[in-house]
């Protein structure tokens, strides 16, 4: 299993990701990390993805998993998809408004959450 906790700069809240791993070893070390239980729709969404998925916390806490991850475009296409859900979920927990007048919120955590997420990736090896 492949976990990295990512925080959301100057927004409350975490984003967890998850890679190579099954649901129920993702729900397990949630618990135990998190101290937050995830709900029973939540564990059946990850029980049920077969390619990825994201969660939603009302504590601005994000679940991003990805159960086989591959180092190619498809699998980094996911992880930007997801990545880009979180996005909207944070600014909307903490009211950001933004839009195409006003972007610059969007995009630098866009960019802040993914530049954690690849630092943190690029130093293992994926086959």
């Amino acid at each position: 299993m492949d976990y990295y906790k990512l925080n959301h700069g100057i927004y409350p809240g975490v984003t967890y990701v998850y890679f190579n791993c099954e649901a129920e070893e993702l729900i397990k070390h949630y618990h135990k990390r998190s101290k937050k239980k995830l709900d029973e729709n939540s564990k059946k969404s990850l029980l049920d993805t077969k390619g990825g998925g994201l969660i939603l916390h009302d504590t601005g806490t994000c679940v991003i998993y990805i159960p086989k991850f591959k180092n190619n475009s498809l699998y980094y296409g996911m992880i930007t998809h997801e990545l880009l859900h979180a996005c909207f979920f944070i600014l909307d927990y903490v009211g950001v408004d933004y839009n195409v007048n006003n972007q610059e919120p969007f995009t630098y955590l866009m960019e802040y959450l993914t530049c954690q997420l690849y630092d943190k990736t690029f130093s293992q090896e994926y086959k």
